[in-house]
């Protein structure tokens, strides 16, 4: 029986194959029908990816499809999609995306162990919407789904995943299977249904909270309610309940929330470690992983509810090898904007997971032509190598999926491609020659830097928290346009959580940005501070205004080192632009310091941006292109170039994305300008050492 492995080793999580170190670049199919491995678009796409060297696959099963109510177990309907893979390319080794949804019958049979979803209208049923063709069809939209909190689903979940994997021994299905990824919640990406209130989770909430507090006066100090016990202690994880500050939550006031919400989150990590566990004390040898770890650009208000928070409970078990899951589904799709992944992928290289980015963007006018329009392949190729290197230049890996979304349907209703009417016959995204010779090109790449010790020049670090969202009632997608701004300015940079800070090579940083980090600790407040004695530290929003134990200006006071008030404002005035605070963007803090330089300021006057010593507060998490250059050259942070384009570094390389026709400079660290002229859209690869464009 083969071995798969993912180790750390050249300083990031490395994919082994029977001991060799193996690129984790892949081909993936979707769920719809017509992504089945046996139907012949399938087929051929298969082939294709292997006739370019990729012979890692991905593709979709579910449980379900031999969970029978009234005859044993059958693993062969999902035997039969590993087995179609194999027929097109022998030679694969397949990542079993693996749906734990009960049968149908199972649900209508069990209804005391399913989603009850609380809105503000009150709590109601999951919608009976009758066995569906597609398994996650309307996962969002509140129908009849099992509670991730259900015992009885896990336990007999678990049990039939059992059954299928011990199937599999001896045969070459299960020779050729690679790892199970775990699906479930919306999508199978694991974001709870909703605000579950159901019999399940709040039995599961009563544990947590035993677990937690151990002793029933240490929940009556942390709710600061008296009365409160174990038995009487409500479930309240609604998000739609105001802040006690403006968007944040004091914790002497909404303790019980929080707690609630936590509860929420807990439920998603258990779940999916009990799968992991089990899958690996069957076949050690075989790879666990699960879609997790999204962040950027996701959850909005109900991040506490949908969000991927629990993420530090994974990093930690021996028993999950890989995360993954696609990009941001903002406007960095287009081909003139930057690459923002939902994960924070530096942290996920710390902590010795693989992360695996989904590529689901197909070339542009797909929904017109087979292959994109041909008007458009400049743009097509330039955003695929974009897209696509920033996960290889980080040190991971991805898989290129063929999501084939239904043409005639939702946003694709104009479209004019006949052969992808349905949902049953449709080509590929790349199933085009002139497409594979990119994809060829950039697995080519891939393999050049597979052997190779991760190093990045990447100076500027952007830090995340997870546990400031339980302390907020509102969430703005507003918090990550520093991306954008950072991107235009030219610099290159990475992204971790709060809790990864001190496993980090600081060192190799001129400059942090703590983009969300209003939860401090007076550990972590001290740390940080250490920080500024030889490095620009950038604090936006309520940095530090929270300790976990109460909301106090004087924490921001503190952990600044100015002299911080509140204020009202509309606008925040830069030198190139002006940008308008969203409403609830509450409260606002500004900057009373004399001896601060001002940098920007809101429209009635108070100081928005400053700059005192090593520390730059911003406001907002929001800044212009000129604002960003202005604090990073004051930082010292290498600019990579001038002309407003996104770079992307890793390996000794940069990727530098050219969205105009023309030339630019771009600067090496050691002082060589070289000019990079191109024709279009182009994503072009540069050698940092040499400055040679390969």
């Amino acid at each position: 029986m083969s071995k798969f492995q993912v180790r750390k080793e050249n300083n990031k999580a490395q994919l082994f194959i029977d001991g060799k170190n193996t690129p984790p670049v892949i081909y993936g199919l979707s769920d719809f029908p017509a992504a089945r491995s046996n139907t012949a678009y399938a087929q051929k796409n298969i082939a294709q990816f292997g006739e370019v060297g990729i012979n890692l696959v991905s593709c979709d099963s579910s449980l379900c499809l031999g969970w029978r109510k009234v005859e044993e177990f059958d693993p062969e309907p999902i035997m039969a999609e590993i087995g179609g893979v194999l027929d097109a390319n022998p030679n694969a080794k397949i990542n079993l995306r693996l749906h734990m949804n009960p049968p149908y019958w199972w649900l209508r049979d069990n209804p005391d162990e399913c989603v009850i979803y609380r809105n503000k209208d009150g709590d109601v049923e999951g919608i009976d919407n009758g066995e569906q063709p597609r398994l996650i069809a309307h996962d969002a939209d509140h129908h009849l789904r099992a509670s991730i909190a259900s015992k009885k689903w896990l336990k007999e979940s678990t049990e039939k995943m059992v059954l299928f994997l011990k199937a599999l021994e001896g045969t070459p299905e299960g020779e050729a299977l690679m790892s199970v990824q775990f699906a479930y919640g919306i999508y199978g990406e694991w974001h709870n249904f909703g605000t579950d209130v159901s019999a399940p989770m709040k039995e599961f909430f009563k544990e947590y909270i035993k677990e937690k507090y151990k002793t029933e006066e240490a929940l009556k100090a942390a709710w600061n309610d008296p009365e409160v016990t174990f038995d009487t202690a409500e479930f309240h994880p609604e998000t739609f309940q105001p802040g006690d500050d403006g968007l944040y939550r004091d914790p002497r006031l909404s303790m019980r929330i929080m707690d609630s919400q936590y509860a929420h989150q807990a439920s998603v990590s258990n779940a999916i470690l009990h799968f992991c566990r089990a899958a690996k004390e069957v076949c050690p040898d075989r790879l666990c992983g699960t879609f997790y770890g999204y962040f950027l650009g996701c959850g909005g208000d109900s991040m506490t509810i949908v969000g991927h928070l629990d993420v530090e409970k994974l990093h930690n078990s021996p028993d999950l090898d890989f995360l993954a899951g696609p990009f941001c589904y903002l406007e960095q799709r287009l081909p003139d904007g930057i690459t923002i992944q939902r994960a924070l992928m530096e942290s996920h290289r710390l902590n010795g997971k693989l992360w695996l980015t989904e590529m689901d963007q197909a070339p542009f006018g797909t929904n017109n032509y087979i292959g994109g329009d041909p008007a458009l392949f400049p743009e097509s190729y330039a955003t695929l190598l974009r897209n696509s290197l920033q996960p290889v230049l980080g040190g991971h890996g991805l898989w290129f999926y063929d999501h084939r979304i239904v043409f005639g349907q939702g946003w694709y209703t104009e479209a004019k491609n006949p052969k992808a009417g349905n949902i049953y016959r449709k080509v590929g995204w790349w199933d085009a020659p002139h497409m594979m010779k990119k994809i060829e090109k950039l697995k080519t790449f891939a393999d050049s830097v597979t052997d190779k010790s991760y190093t990045s020049d990447a100076d500027l670090l952007l830090v995340y928290d997870t546990e400031a969202y339980y302390y907020r009632a509102r969430v703005y997608d507003y918090d990550h346009n520093c991306h954008n701004a950072f991107a235009r300015a030219g610099a290159a940079f990475d992204c971790i959580y709060l809790k990864d800070l001190e496993k980090a090579d600081l060192d190799r940083y001129k400059a942090i940005a703590f983009i969300n980090c209003h939860l401090l600790t007076p550990e972590k407040r001290a740390f940080i501070n250490g920080l500024k004695k030889d490095k620009t530290c950038i604090f936006m929003g309520g940095y530090g205004y929270a300790d976990g134990s109460t909301l106090d200006i004087e924490n921001v006071n503190a952990t600044l080192g100015m002299n911080m008030g509140k204020t009202e404002a509309s606008e925040l005035i830069a030198s190139d632009e002006c940008c308008e605070i969203p409403e609830g963007y509450r409260p606002l803090f500004c900057v009373e310091d004399a001896d601060a330089e001002v940098i920007s300021s809101f429209d009635n006057g108070k100081v928005a941006v400053a700059k005192k010593g090593n520390t730059v507060y911003c406001a907002l998490p929001y800044l212009t292109k000129a604002t960003a250059r202005e604090v990073l050259q004051k930082a010292g942070v290498h600019l990579w170039t001038n002309s407003g384009e996104p770079v992307n570094v890793g390996f000794g390389y940069a990727a530098l994305n050219c969205q105009r026709a023309g030339e630019r400079p771009f600067f090496l660290k050691n002082g060589k300008e070289i000019t990079v002229k191109t024709e279009n859209f182009e994503t072009v690869v540069i050698n940092l050492a040499t400055g040679e464009i390969v």
